[in-house]
């Protein structure tokens, strides 16, 4: 044998200390090493004894299938995620669908470049280092971390907890506590399955961290509230099936009392008021739903909507997002009403001015008041509304079996359509104005009839106006027929009114003559704060 050679296995002797060496001669040990090498010259496996997340390949087995069999089975394991202290908030799934996957030609690479790295006289103790198990290469592991987010956006939802900002009491000159809310913290969440998934664990346990409100007590110590920016007000009714309308609205306007509006902040009515349910302090209402008016929980929250967007309009609040009705409300002004139904219409205003506003509900007897207060009015505000189209609104006439004879339920008012042109001026303290204009498209509202098979609708019903005109001439002509109540048509028919030639018309359940607003608006209307 060549000194050099004799000489470099004493050296490696020296390094291992003979154990490594015991029971191989010489040149077994050279072509054992040379063998080694041109394996992993060849990418074909690594030195033998080199471990992958604890585990060596098994001798014979290709070593880039048994890698990815490994690998798979990492990425195939279920992993449940639950919440600290929300007992049954919990989302079990793969590693692969909470978007892990296992790097296989990184781990490769590291186990190869074992046996490729540095002299001979380097590689060579590795090689007997590496016989006995000494390296353990540990998987990479990447993490999706878009796919993490979509994967546990149910379950943050699910634990979320919103913050409750402080609010005023301006009744009792008080502050009203703000509350810290909860949320899953979905970037902590990334790291907290890449770790799950290298250690093999099955059971994640996050924790909710604390979201602070967007105003605390401290915060609303020293507030300047003694200017009234804007004010609007509506009339509501109490009597009858307009009840629970009326307790909605005082709900609504309850939640909205004292909520601050901090310089720049976009304030949501759906998030303050929350959803429209029993639960949530709702009663079953009329409410609008696809042209009709129907029996709903909440219905009248809409009032409390529109009195609050009326008021912050005319106190020049930006308005970010703000929908109007199917049909001309009875209780304000068309172009300055608001509609909104839980979650997914919403009415969404921004405060522009440079101090907070502070918005102050009252109701009274029948009356809803919005104030909008702060520290100072810094602009007066102009709204002007002009109708520029009206549509006539049609008749339906649906036959409805069991109605007696003589008698038509009127179940819903036709009223016009109009198209009407919004004009905000906005004139501020420094001499600079600002005009904003905007459409509102109210679509005509059918006139609907019940009546009993086999009416002449022609002769029983009322003539259907094609404009105002015609509807006035009608009506001094006589050959519209008078509304009466339920009472007067029992009374009437205990007269035998009954069988005449025209049938009582009786107003169905929330069923209410049309206003002037809704009947015929007047061309022009204007408004200043």
């Amino acid at each position: 044998m060549p000194h050099r050679w004799t000489w470099l296995l004493a050296a490696i002797v020296a390094t291992v200390g003979g154990a490594g060496v015991l029971g191989y001669a010489e040149r077994d040990l050279l072509a054992a090493v040379a063998r080694a090498g041109r394996d992993v010259a060849n990418a074909d496996r690594p030195w033998p004894g080199i471990r992958v997340a604890g585990e060596a390949a098994p001798a014979g087995r290709a070593f880039g299938a048994w890698l990815d069999e490994r690998a798979r089975a990492v990425e195939a394991r279920t992993i449940t995620v639950a919440v600290e202290g929300v007992p049954g908030a919990e989302l079990t799934a793969t590693a692969a669908d909470l978007g892990v996957h296992v790097d296989r030609d990184r781990v490769a690479a590291i186990a190869a470049a074992i046996g490729r790295e540095g002299t001979i006289f380097d590689r060579v103790p590795r090689f007997l280092a590496s016989r006995r198990g000494a390296f353990d290469v540990p998987w990479s592991v990447e993490v999706d971390a878009a796919r993490v987010r979509d994967q546990l956006a149910a379950l943050k939802e699910q634990v979320e907890v919103q913050p409750t900002p402080a609010r005023l009491d301006l009744a009792h000159h008080t502050t009203v506590p703000h509350a810290d809310g909860a949320s899953l913290d979905l970037d902590a969440a990334v790291d907290a399955v890449q770790g799950a998934a290298l250690a093999g664990v099955g059971r994640l346990v996050l924790v909710r961290v604390a979201v602070a409100p967007r105003t605390s007590d401290e915060s609303l110590a020293r507030l300047d509230v003694h200017e009234v920016l804007a004010s609007f007000e509506t009339r509501f009714s109490r009597a009858g099936d307009q009840a629970n309308r009326a307790r909605n609205i005082e709900r609504a306007a309850a939640r909205l009392d004292g909520v601050v509006l901090m310089p720049g902040e976009l304030f949501s009515f759906n998030a303050a008021v929350g959803p429209r349910t029993v639960d949530n302090g709702f009663a079953q209402g009329w409410e609008i739903f696809k042209g009709e008016l129907v029996p709903g929980i909440g219905g009248g929250t809409c009032q409390a909507a529109s009195t609050f967007h009326a008021a912050a309009y005319l106190a020049g609040l930006g308005v970010e997002e703000r929908m109007p009705h199917s049909r001309p409300s009875a209780y304000i002004p068309m172009g300055l009403d608001a509609t909104v139904v839980y979650p997914s219409v919403d009415l969404k205003i921004r405060n522009p001015w440079a101090f907070p506003v502070v918005v102050h509900t009252e109701v009274e007897a029948s009356l809803l008041r919005v104030e909008l207060l702060g520290r100072e009015k810094p602009a007066r505000v102009t709204f002007n509304r002009d109708v520029v189209g009206v549509r006539p609104f049609t008749r339906k006439v649906d036959e409805q079996p069991g109605l007696k004879a003589g008698r038509v339920v009127r179940k819903q008012h036709g009223i016009r359509g109009y198209t009407v042109r919004r004009t905000r001026t906005i004139a501020l303290a420094d001499g600079t104005e600002r005009t904003e204009e905007s459409l509102d498209v109210y679509p005509p509202t059918t006139e609907i009839y019940l009546v009993p098979p086999g009416t002449d609708a022609a002769s029983a019903l009322p003539p259907l106006p094609a404009d105002v005109a015609a509807a006035r001439a009608a009506a001094a002509a006589g050959a519209a027929v008078a509304s009466v109540t339920p009472q007067d048509e029992a009374r009437a028919c205990s007269e035998g009114g009954c069988e005449g030639d025209k049938p009582v018309i009786v107003e169905g359940p929330g069923v209410h003559r049309p206003v002037a607003e809704q009947a015929s608006a007047p061309t022009r209307l204007v408004i200043s704060r």
